[in-house]
């Protein structure tokens, strides 16, 4: 069955919001961000109005190119999303507390802060949120990546990828991943991301990417795979 991808605008904010929440809900990473012994501090309506507006904001980024994979028998539900950072998208420096941006969206950067947008305060973190895994996250994902870039943004950046549980293998990743790699091998220009230990086998099977280094969090709770994609000529 086909499923079709397209450039996702705001008016999808809510279905892409639905699909992270289907393609990771069960993830150790989403256990250790929203613990269950915390889920009763924040009523489910707030806390799903809060993510969107974060999602929201997240894709009003200019230098966000987000995607989305619909089925077409399903009116066009969102099953499946990417984010793609072009080159000379990021800061050259790791950013203060005061100073952080928007991190890019997946189950990995799903939890940088945002300002309000659409009637929900994006800033005002819910109580069910463990912010103390969330703030030692963003910090160390910054830290690694101005390690191994130092100055150069001269990348492509892949900042979020998902799929529906219910309809992963059937080649809706590889259908997301075909701008950013693409553009990459025309450009001559390698492609960054973070990697959750669960998809770092694929990229690295499927897409050629490169361990270069990792980091974990909450005393070693939950790690991080960088990886890289060197460019591959074209024929």
């Amino acid at each position: 069955m086909p499923y079709h991808v397209q450039p996702a605008s705001l008016q999808d904010a809510e279905g892409i919001r639905d699909c992270v929440d289907k393609a990771f809900a069960n993830s150790t990473f989403s256990k250790l961000m929203f613990p269950r012994e915390k889920a009763h501090l924040t009523p489910p309506e707030v806390f799903r109005a809060y993510m969107i507006a974060r999602q929201r904001k997240r894709m009003d980024d200019p230098n966000a190119h987000y995607f989305k994979a619909v089925d077409p028998d399903r009116s066009n539900a969102v099953v499946g999303y990417a984010n793609w950072y072009l080159p000379g998208h990021l800061p050259k420096k790791v950013a203060t507390t005061s100073e952080q941006q928007p991190a890019a969206e997946s189950m990995l950067h799903d939890v940088a802060d945002a300002a309000p947008i659409g009637g929900a305060n994006a800033d005002e973190r819910p109580a069910c949120i463990n912010g103390e895994a969330m703030d030692e996250f963003t910090q160390k994902m910054d830290e690694q990546r101005e390690k191994i870039w130092s100055t150069n943004s001269n990348y492509y950046y892949l900042g979020a990828l998902g799929v529906d549980s219910a309809y992963k293998g059937r080649g809706i990743a590889r259908q997301l991943m075909q701008f950013g790699i693409e553009s990459a091998d025309k450009d001559g220009l390698p492609i960054y991301l973070e990697a959750t230990p669960d998809g770092m086998p694929m990229y690295r099977a499927r897409f050629g990417f490169e361990a270069v280094g990792e980091f974990e969090i909450a005393n070693g709770q939950y790690k991080v795979v960088l990886m890289i994609r060197p460019p591959r000529a074209r024929a």
